[in-house]
């Protein structure tokens, strides 16, 4: 085979490795660039690639999960990130509840209620999920990562 064409051949792996590389290495840019809430303790970093049955392909992202110190809210931690990332980043709040269904012709008994927040920076997505702290343990809350997460698909 010819130089010229090993080299090109060569130069392509090169050039779309260094594709796919760099967008999981954009979520790690970002994870180091984030604040840590004051006296949490991160427990797990999941890196992991959406499946093509999400709808998405090629898509990466980071979930950390910190259990946050005694005495902290939900609303402790979603205003320590709004405060942290504004004005770079915009974030919208909401306030989701948990309910109990006994039976399908019962009324649902809200059971707890935990806030979200979801922020954009240009491409760039990042959750602040406060579900482990309303709900289940009572001290854990999710941060999650995409660098392209508000890409259009």
């Amino acid at each position: 085979m010819p130089r010229v064409v090993v080299a090109l051949i060569v130069l392509s792996v090169l050039f779309l490795a260094s594709g796919l590389e760099g967008y999981p290495q954009e979520n790690e840019r970002l994870l180091e660039g984030l604040p840590q809430f004051p006296g949490s303790e991160r427990l797990s970093v999941e890196r992991y690639a959406y499946s093509r049955s999400e709808g998405y392909a090629d898509r990466h992202a980071i979930l950390v999960t910190y259990e946050a110190p005694a005495g902290v809210t939900d609303q402790d931690v979603i205003d320590f990130y709004i405060q942290a990332l504004t004005p770079e980043w915009r974030c919208q709040i909401e306030k989701i509840p948990m309910l109990e269904e006994e039976e399908p012709s019962t009324t649902p008994t809200l059971i707890a209620e935990f806030v979200h927040a979801e922020c954009q920076r240009r491409i760039a997505q990042l959750n602040v999920n406060t579900d482990g702290m309303g709900f289940g343990d009572g001290h854990t809350f999710e941060v999650g990562i995409d660098s392209r997460g508000a890409e259009p698909r």
